[in-house]
């Protein structure tokens, strides 16, 4: 009987475990830049140029302590 109920659960835990990597897998790969391929050109580039800004003005303002 516990041979029967252990074989159930390493059955259960290894297709668990797939569903789990399957979904983590397709999720990692829709990060990134492919998730912003759906909007249109222009909002890609505003979003790059605003990208861009914010990392210029951390670099300005890195360091500077305020009153």
């Amino acid at each position: 009987m516990k041979k029967r109920y252990l074989k159930m659960f390493l059955i259960l835990s290894l297709v668990i475990f797939g569903l789990l990597s399957v979904f983590n897998f397709s999720f990692a790969t829709g990060q990134g830049e492919t998730a912003w391929e759906t909007l249109s050109q222009e909002a890609s580039d505003y979003l790059e140029m605003a990208v861009s800004k914010m990392e210029e003005a951390i670099k300005t303002y890195q360091g500077v302590n305020y009153p």
